[in-house]
């Protein structure tokens, strides 16, 4: 019995099936996620920071959510990442709010709530399937919600 191997024609089908996949259900999250941050937006000023390499505004633009952002820090264009808390001062700077009235969201206990926290930020947490295993202190957050709607109800 071979091992199948498939072809260049076949190998590139089931790539695009993937990414198309993927794509798919990336904008279906963000069009769930779209009136929540909707009305977030009309409430409260946002920044993003995020860790990506130069193209965020276009993912942003490509997805319809540059709107809601006041500005962006983008580890590629700002040259920290996180963990960094430095990344999280930046955004606190862009958002022109002192820390303790900035409120952090993040998907990352160790990338986003204990850098945030650091900063002095107040941090919700939005618990979901880590990369890797990590030890996490429940208490460090102000708030944990597993869905993005969940902050309407502790923002509005």
């Amino acid at each position: 019995m071979g091992v199948w191997q498939p072809t260049v024609e076949e190998r590139r089908r089931l790539s695009d099936q993937v990414a198309l996949y993927c794509y798919e259900q990336a904008r279906q999250t963000v069009m769930e996620s779209r009136e929540t941050l909707l009305r977030l937006h009309e409430h409260y000023p946002m920044v993003l920071v995020s860790n990506f390499y130069g193209n965020i505004q276009t993912i942003l633009q490509d997805f319809q959510l540059s709107e809601f952002f006041h500005q962006v820090v983008e580890s590629a264009v700002v040259g920290v990442r996180k963990p960094d808390p430095a990344i999280y001062q930046l955004g606190v700077d862009a958002i022109g709010l002192p820390a303790e009235e900035v409120m952090v969201v993040g998907d990352s206990y160790g990338k986003d709530i204990v850098p945030a926290k650091r900063v002095g930020c107040h941090a919700v947490w939005f618990e979901g399937p880590g990369w890797a295993p990590e030890e996490v202190d429940r208490s460090l957050p102000d708030y944990i919600i597993t869905h993005l709607s969940d902050l309407e109800k502790i923002l509005l």
